[in-house]
């Protein structure tokens, strides 16, 4: 004979969607608002030893699908640079890529472009050269790696945190 402790109710599971229930339906994207673009194609690419370095946060699967990369260059993600590579490349190899051109010396030009969209934005040139040592202190502390993202065209796109 079994006790019945109190009222039985059917216990509401979650709402969880599955692939059956999404077939045939229209799935809305999230639109991020349009970002500046940084195009600085006649300042050579220095390949120099890393200065800056993301915080790795996610774990990186090596695919070797990735044609371009796109990151973020200011502090709050408004302004990004897209390198294109001319042959296929792994997540980590456009990662140091990325991680390369961040470490390249501070511009007065590349400051300009990014002045409005940093921390310190009240801050002019003389003050900034002083504050950051290369691209990449621009970015204050939004260093962290959280995640990545390799569309069906091979960009690979960056999820940065702080």
């Amino acid at each position: 004979m079994s006790k019945n402790l109190g009222a039985t109710k059917d216990i509401k599971k979650p709402n969880v969607i599955t692939l059956n229930d999404l077939r045939g339906k229209e799935i809305k994207r999230r639109v991020r608002p349009p970002f500046k673009e940084i195009r600085d194609s006649e300042e050579p690419f220095d390949k120099k030893a890393s200065e800056f370095s993301y915080f790795k946060l996610c774990q990186i699967r090596d695919e070797k699908s990735v044609k371009s990369i796109r990151f973020d260059v200011s502090r709050y993600g408004n302004v990004k640079k897209i390198i294109k590579f001319k042959t296929p490349t792994t997540v980590s190899q456009a990662i140091v890529s990325a991680e390369t051109y961040l470490s390249q010396k501070l511009t007065e030009k590349f400051y300009n472009q990014i002045q409005s969209d940093s921390f310190y934005k009240e801050y002019d040139w003389n003050e900034a050269k002083g504050l950051y040592g290369c691209r990449g202190g621009c970015l204050s502390d939004a260093m962290y790696l959280e995640g990545y993202h390799v569309d069906s065209d091979g960009m690979l796109t960056l999820q940065i945190g702080s």
